[in-house]
């Protein structure tokens, strides 16, 4: 199977069991030359489209492009990026709310809304604040499950953490990063860490781009681990080392617990690859991408483990329920989007969006910033 170096993917924000968690601050840096053109507009006002439409047009010319996906329905883009051209192109509304940083100098606003039929949405008025309170309770509820899982899970991280041998895990890391590292520098002066999600709980469920794994490693490392937790433990160290070395790295959180546990980790500059194996991720496609498996089970004590397996076999029963609902909810929440997009479609003049999209790709690929005139809506 050919790899392909154009494209890869990623979330930048998802619903988690600490609640909604965003890494759209690392979009783009507006300190480093980068611009950022951020699209307003409600649901169906084609935001997802036109950045589909600018990717179709960075893999004619051959420019790698990132995708960001939307975890409340992967289908659609929140954000893509141009890494060569410095340039960002992002959905801008809730819940993850782009405002300008440094306005018309590193980015700038597109409303989309221009091109709305006023009238005619407003005479689903009634119908539009119905659907929008269901979405909003489906997510809801869908929070709150998930925060029910997190309270289980946290209980038998506690166990597991009890039961490594963490003299044994240090030993290993040390020599793990001493052998990688052994006859490779760095060319930065400085290191410089990226954050994205690799994984995100979405409609469709746990949803995790295994693709992007083999796409941007040509050394994968994955890290068997049924809770997740020494995998991260791992994966940080590599990170901290990689950072001391002045390695620029892209870093993953997980939707599980994303404030304390990473699931991926890659070094661009070496096409490294590391990432976590629960027996939710990475399909078999990825098997024949793997250079190296790694077992957590030898850094774990087996009598420790087994005086709390009913407490964990309840737990992990508990957790699968508690996912199940959480992802119910937001297939509900994702079906009244739907709903919702259905009405703005129909008030949207399409041909106004399309003078847009190609006055922002000729913008774009031509290296001229865009700047907005309402005067091409007319």
């Amino acid at each position: 199977m050919k790899k392909n170096f154009l494209t890869t993917e990623f979330f930048l924000a998802s619903s988690t069991t600490e609640g909604f968690f965003s890494v759209f601050k690392d979009l783009y840096n507006p300190d480093k030359d980068w611009f950022c053109y951020i699209l307003k507009g409600g649901p169906g006002t084609g935001k997802s489209t036109i950045m589909k439409k600018i990717n179709l047009k960075a893999i004619e010319n051959g420019i790698k492009s990132e995708l960001m996906h939307c975890s409340s329905d992967p289908d659609s883009l929140d954000a893509i990026i141009l890494p060569e051209l410095k340039i960002a192109v992002a959905d801008g509304t809730a819940p993850h709310i782009l405002e300008p940083i440094y306005p018309g100098v590193s980015d700038s606003i597109i409303n989309l809304g221009e091109a709305w039929n006023k009238k005619l949405l407003y005479k689903s008025k009634d119908k539009i604040h119905e659907l929008c309170s269901k979405n909003s309770l489906y997510h809801k509820m869908s929070k709150k499950y998930l925060k029910a899982f997190g309270c289980a899970f946290s209980e038998s991280s506690k166990i597991i953490n009890a039961s490594v041998d963490y003299n044994s895990l240090n030993a290993y890391c040390e020599r793990l990063t001493k052998k990688l590292f052994k006859k490779t520098k760095s060319n930065h002066e400085v290191s410089y860490e990226q954050k994205r999600l690799i994984s995100a709980i979405t409609p469709k469920g746990y949803t995790f781009f295994d693709n992007t794994l083999f796409n941007m490693s040509e050394k994968l490392f994955v890290i068997e681990d049924n809770f997740g937790l020494i995998g991260s433990y791992i994966i940080k160290k590599i990170k901290n080392y990689t950072l001391d070395k002045n390695y620029h790295i892209i870093t993953c959180n997980s939707p599980f617990f994303p404030s304390k546990n990473l699931n991926a980790l890659f070094i661009p500059d070496l096409k490294i690859g590391f990432a976590v194996k629960t027996s939710k991720e990475i399909s078999e496609m990825s098997k024949n991408f793997i250079s190296k498996k790694i077992t957590t089970k030898r850094f774990l004590s087996p009598e420790k483990i087994s005086s709390q397996k009913n407490l964990l076999k309840f737990n992990k029963k508990f957790c699968k329920e508690m996912y199940k609902e959480s992802v119910t909810n937001l297939k509900k929440a994702l079906e009244i989007h739907n709903q919702i997009e259905k009405i703005y479609i129909k008030s949207m003049n399409y041909s106004k969006i399309n003078k847009i999209t190609d006055k922002l790709i000729s913008a774009i690929f031509k290296n001229t910033l865009y700047n907005f005139n309402s005067e091409i809506l007319n």
